[in-house]
């Protein structure tokens, strides 16, 4: 399972911004030399009057600086995955700039393109699929769970949604409770594979962690768990002899315990009846 670590968008500032203009990355392009990134468009303004690194001045190309640079869509894709509507608000600026200027260069396209298969955003529907596993993993299509609604859903079948990017796997959980009717006794596991999902995870960040194509629904499965029917995990292997061998000491503690009780009572009986002769003889 993933560890989460949440961290402010502030944090992360001094590494998808540009120093040039001191805005995230747009077209993220990266020096070969000394792997400096920029802006395209702020890269190639100041390269028209230095053949120069603007950060560590280090020297790019005698003659042609541009066969020093690469575009990074390593970087620019995460950039757009970290900021929230960059990309959107780019693609719209895009646009209405090619509509005032239809005649300008097209390299950077106007705007009009589908989303990068990676960049997921939130206020987007994506396609989901939830299917029934057995606790062990296995995929439900025995009818084994027959019991829980199967009037209402037909569990042999991946349960196919469209939900929003940001709805969460707690969310999922709260839907599949109610759709299947289960009982307070009755526990809901998500997973992406064999990774256990945490419920604060939405559709969003699954896509994100899991590198998503967008080649077919989101493929998930869910577990059903009766807590009231759940089985005890065995002990480790030869903790039963040292439980029963505590036990045993135990038993023999208790029993020396009592011979011991016994013996003090008897004694104190007999000291009792030794002062009643004496008392009576006097």
């Amino acid at each position: 399972m993933h560890r989460v670590v949440k961290m402010r968008l502030s944090q992360l500032n001094p590494h998808i911004t540009c120093p040039l203009c001191a805005g995230y990355y747009i077209d993220a392009t990266t020096i070969v030399e000394c792997l400096h990134s920029f802006c395209r468009s702020c890269l190639l303004r100041h390269l028209a009057g230095s053949k120069c690194c603007p950060v560590c001045d280090i020297l790019l190309h005698k003659t042609d600086p541009r066969k020093a640079i690469k575009a990074d869509r390593s970087l620019q894709s995460l950039v757009y995955k970290l900021v929230p509507g960059l990309f959107k608000a780019e693609m719209t600026r895009r646009r209405e700039f090619y509509r005032a200027n239809p005649s300008r260069d097209l390299s950077l396209g106007r705007g009009e393109l589908a989303h990068p298969g990676d960049v997921v955003d939130e206020t987007e529907t994506l396609s989901v699929s939830l299917e029934l596993v057995d606790p062990g993993g296995r995929l439900a299509t025995t009818g084994e769970h027959r019991e829980l609604r199967s009037d209402f859903v037909d569990l042999k079948r991946p349960c196919y949604l469209l939900t929003p990017a940001c709805l969460t796997v707690g969310h999922l959980c709260t839907f599949i409770r109610l759709k299947l009717g289960l009982s307070p006794n009755q526990s809901v596991s998500i997973f992406y594979t064999d990774d256990c999902l945490s419920a604060d995870y939405s559709v969003m960040d699954i896509a994100y962690v899991y590198s998503w194509r967008r080649r077919g629904p989101l493929r998930l499965f869910y577990a059903i768990v009766d807590k009231s029917k759940a089985q005890q995990p065995p002990p480790p292997p030869g903790f039963e002899g040292r439980l029963s061998t505590n036990k045993l000491a135990a038993d023999q503690l208790s029993v020396g315990s009592s011979e011991a009780m016994d013996d003090d009572t008897s004694a104190t009986e007999s000291g009792s009846e030794s002062d009643e002769d004496s008392g009576a003889g006097s």
